[in-house]
């Protein structure tokens, strides 16, 4: 009967089996559409690729959003998304070849793609299906570590909404609230996260040398320490603050020269203070390496980042968790124990 089919499918979500909980979670990510994890107002802002780059940045810093598709007039298709580090990725560029900032003002998306040595990290439209499984949408992200993949009606092939890594947070820590059992496993245990030559970024660090070691070793943050090796922030290269204060763009890259990251954090909280930049995503989360899967998800909620720094007692970086780190896990179908 229906009572009885009820109860033993939780009996099977209460099991301490790590086998069997393994194959439960893999089930999350493969029964779960895209189309079940978009949020109600995830009709994204698009560009036209010939509205003025720094215009465009400037507009995801308003909408408070990461990113955006690009639409292409001429050819009537998408062709890519824009993110904050993307204008971020330009200023660097531009820094290190000595350019004239006239034309970071002037350029429009379309000649900032294709700029020599801009490098947008979304450069090709790759889309999956509303009614696609998040363990499809995972294994594009993880394959072509993109952040972001945009979701298109299957239909009728109308975008639909931008899915990201946190949207995986939401669906796993929510899964895990309701059946604790899920994630009670100590991140020691699933042996899941990067826990050798943890790179961490000291906090008299100058801007441009912390956004030079993110591009080369392709991190999206790094955990910022004093000179205890204390974990006092996190740095992700979306941080706009060094950006939102200043005057005009030569000002901008004054900043970038200029700017300890200590500096550059502590005007973040200004900032967040005062409501000239929303705090909604990429705060600084922490755990313990004893502590559960389930703790880690929360934590990245509550901070609305997709990386957790694992402290020791003394508060000193030991590793980094990040939602990759996690998905990989499940998906790649090895329990790994």
């Amino acid at each position: 009967s229906m009572m009885q089919q009820s109860n033993s499918n939780a009996d099977i979500f209460n099991s301490t089996d790590p086998e069997t909980i393994y194959s439960l979670v893999q089930n999350v990510f493969s029964t779960t559409k895209c189309y079940d994890i978009m949020q109600n107002s995830s009709k994204a802002t698009v560009f036209e690729t010939t509205i003025p780059f720094q215009l465009a940045f400037f507009a995801l810093v308003e909408h408070d959003t990461d990113t955006a598709p690009l639409w292409d007039p001429e050819l009537r298709q998408f062709v890519g998304l824009m993110t904050l580090s993307d204008y971020i990725h330009a200023l660097r560029v531009w820094r290190a070849q000595g350019l004239p900032t006239s034309d970071l003002t002037s350029k429009n998306i379309a000649e900032m793609m294709h700029s020599a040595g801009v490098l947008f990290r979304h450069a090709e439209f790759l889309a999956v299906d509303a009614e696609d499984s998040v363990h499809q949408m995972c294994l594009l992200l993880l394959r072509t570590e993109n952040d972001y993949v945009p979701v298109v009606d299957a239909d009728n092939g109308n975008l639909v909404s931008i899915l990201g890594f946190l949207d995986v947070v939401a669906l796993l820590h929510q899964a895990g609230q309701q059946y604790p059992n899920l994630f009670a496993r100590s991140i020691r245990d699933a042996n899941i996260g990067t826990f050798n030559n943890v790179i961490t970024a000291p906090k008299s660090a100058r801007l441009w040398e912390v956004l030079d070691v993110l591009e080369q070793k392709n991190l999206s943050g790094l955990p910022v320490v004093d000179e205890q090796n204390k974990v006092i922030g996190f740095y992700h290269r979306s941080e706009v603050s060094f950006i939102i204060k200043a005057t005009d763009t030569d000002m901008v890259l004054q900043n970038l020269n200029n700017y300890r990251v200590e500096e550059a954090l502590a005007l973040r909280e200004q900032l967040i203070q005062s409501g000239e930049i929303m705090s909604s995503f990429q705060g600084l989360a922490v755990c313990r390496q004893n502590d559960s899967l389930g703790q880690v998800l929360s934590a990245m909620v509550r901070a609305r980042s997709c990386r957790v720094v694992v402290v020791n007692e003394s508060q000193q970086c030991v590793g980094i968790i990040s939602i990759r780190d996690i998905a990989r896990y499940y998906i790649s179908g090895q329990l790994g124990y």
